[in-house]
């Protein structure tokens, strides 16, 4: 087995663990440490990738690292890396104007004053932290943070054609976008936008001037935008529109503005506008410019195939928009697109030239499929379930009849917490962490803010439909799919009912989850039999996790969420847990009346 460990160490550590192209584990900080896009050194991702992959520590053959700054500084990687650029900015500005300044004075710029930093620092590549996890690797290698985004979105990608790849974020590696040609197992880049022209950057700066926390909160402004009246924003639309223009395949800021001289513009002139007409106008950009940009690389590559990562590719609206553009024949949305995608594609570019040899001419990488990388929840279930308080909670071992539970329950009018298999990778529960309810029921949006999520008001929870009912909910051209909630789509009028809890309520658009059996098949379960139940193919999906906190990791983690919040119900791998003052046991008269209703017995 040779196997190559990939590490991030920005804003969202994470490792992956690879062999022969094909992704063995992958798991973010954030989820062992219970810290929020917890940054820096991942060391109990690589624990637990290790684990996972039955692999010794000094086993691993390369270790590859997603940036080009050869240093380990845990949590202040992205600020180590703005102050170098806004010297070079700084610097280029007096020579000629920002607005104008392409990808190659400033990157030649951006490379010099970084390397000057490193002269004065002490370079540290054999860090402690290697040391005492006992890794001691033959090689270690470094990669440019887009060319690592790009091999996970490329290499992973579920059609074997080629490929324009495309990535976007807000900086990494003096860079904010890139496009490239994919061809065969080749990646060749053609085009590099410098972080001083950043689209994300821009975004998240708007984000943090509405009050909400840059980098992270993106999404909600993103889900705000839909409550503006489009006639009175569209002049502010118009307006932010100038402030990035594309020039070839390259982005470029025309404010001459960056970092905080940005916000401190959006501020002094748009603080007195209306929040959701700035939202609306921030995300018209985004949405504009990104579809322009996608259609300019098809064009200019020739394909007719998209792949794309990279944290700017979180927002759904604008993949759907980028979706439906005549130029594009099939899509992929990277499922993890952030910077846990930097973990990925190190990997995957190391261990692509150390088996080059051994591939014979035949695809490199394998499909991304379920992106379920993460630990077994199972993996701590017994210790777990030994410390329930049999007191305060009713624990059933269920076996193969959990799936049916589950189901009748949500036809019931419950809502059941769901940890079971492998962990997701990425920001998207799909299904193995998710907490799920009846999407008919709009009172759901209510219960499950008032008991764990504690979402603005405007933001819309999603939909899991299965897969042969989706043409009956969403508006979608023949092939489209979406198994990993990455982008969105209009929903149809005649069953929108069906899914009202579940949909955004200002423009009745989804984010869906096409489950498949092929791919999901305990939860293509679970909603099968929620279907034969309700005659409705679709269960309302959230991620499991309190408001603020990361997703649940193991089965310790989901008995803590369950004693913590509201929730009453959890299906812990086939076993069912409630709480004795649950609900159930006190609207019991109701429940069964409507179990009956819908199934002609009662419940389990």
């Amino acid at each position: 087995m040779s196997c190559t460990l990939g590490i991030n160490l920005s804003h969202t550590g994470a490792a992956c663990l690879v062999d022969s192209g094909r992704v063995v584990a992958a798991v973010a900080e954030e989820r062992l440490s219970r810290l929020k896009a917890d940054a820096g050194f991942p060391a109990l991702a690589i624990q637990s990738v290790l684990s996972i992959g039955g692999v010794a520590p000094e086993e691993i053959d390369t270790l590859a690292i997603g940036t080009l700054c050869e240093r380990f500084e845990p949590r202040r990687a992205q600020a180590e890396e703005y102050r170098p650029l806004i010297r070079a900015a700084g610097l280029a500005s007096r020579f000629i104007p920002l607005s104008v300044l392409g990808s190659s004075p400033l990157r030649a710029i951006y490379r010099s004053v970084t390397s000057q930093q490193r002269r004065r620092e002490t370079r540290r590549v054999q860090v402690p932290w290697l040391e005492e996890i006992g890794i001691r690797p033959r090689r270690i290698r470094y990669f440019d943070h887009h060319e690592c985004h790009a091999a996970a979105a490329y290499y992973l990608r579920p059609f074997p054609e080629n490929a324009a790849v495309l990535t976007c974020d807000g900086l990494g590696d003096g860079l904010a976008a890139t496009v490239s040609i994919g061809s065969g197992n080749t990646l060749r880049r053609i085009a590099a936008t410098p972080s001083v022209h950043s689209l994300g950057s821009m975004y998240s700066r708007v984000t943090r001037a509405l009050g909400m926390k840059p980098w992270e909160h993106e999404g909600k402004v993103m889900g705000l935008a839909p409550y503006a009246s489009p006639a009175r924003a569209a002049e502010l639309a118009q307006d932010f529109l100038r402030f990035v223009e594309l020039d070839g395949l390259e982005f470029r800021n025309r404010t001459g503005l960056i970092g905080n001289a940005f916000l401190n513009h959006i501020t002094r002139r748009y603080g007195r506008r209306r929040f959701d007409d700035i939202a609306y106008a921030i995300q018209y950009l985004a949405e504009v410019r990104l579809r322009e940009w996608a259609e300019a690389a098809l064009r200019a590559t020739g394909e007719r195939h998209l792949c794309a990562a990279g944290g700017v590719f979180l927002n759904v609206k604008a993949n759907g928009v980028i979706a439906e553009s005549p130029w594009v024949s099939a899509v992929f949305f990277l499922p993890a697109p952030g910077d846990e995608s930097v973990a990925l594609g190190a990997a995957l570019l190391a261990n692509r030239e150390e088996s080059r040899s051994l591939l014979q001419g035949e695809r490199f990488g394998t499909p991304v499929g379920t992106s379920c990388w993460g630990p077994e929840v199972g993996d701590d279930l017994h210790a777990a379930l030994r410390s329930v308080d049999r007191s305060r909670y009713r624990v059933r071992k269920l076996g193969s009849g959990i799936y049916g539970q589950i189901a009748r329950h949500l036809a019931a009018g419950g809502i059941v917490a769901r940890a079971a298999g492998r962990m997701e990778f990425g920001p998207r529960a799909l299904g193995n962490r998710s907490i799920l309810a009846d999407p008919s029921r709009l009172e759901n949006i209510d219960i499950l803010n008032q008991a764990v999520k504690n979402r603005d008001f405007w933001m819309p929870f999603a939909p899991a439909i299965a897969a042969e009912h989706a043409s009956r909910y969403l508006r979608m051209h023949p092939g489209a799919s979406s198994p990993h909630m990455m982008r969105t789509f209009a929903t149809r009028t005649p069953h929108r009912s069906e899914i009202q809890a579940a949909i955004h309520r200002a423009d009745a658009t989804a984010r869906p989850q096409i489950v498949t059996s092929e791919l999901f098949p305990e939860f293509h379960r679970i909603i099968t039999e929620f279907h034969r139940l309700r005659g409705i193919g679709a269960v309302l999906n959230t991620s499991l996790n309190l408001h603020g906190h990361p997703m649940v990791c193991s089965a310790k983690d989901g008995l803590e969420l369950l004693q913590n919040s509201g929730l009453r119900h959890l299906a812990l791998d086939d076993y069912w847990i409630e709480k004795r003052d649950s609900v159930d046991e006190l609207l019991a008269p109701q429940l069964t009346a409507q179990s009956q209703s819908v199934t002609g017995g009662p419940l389990a």
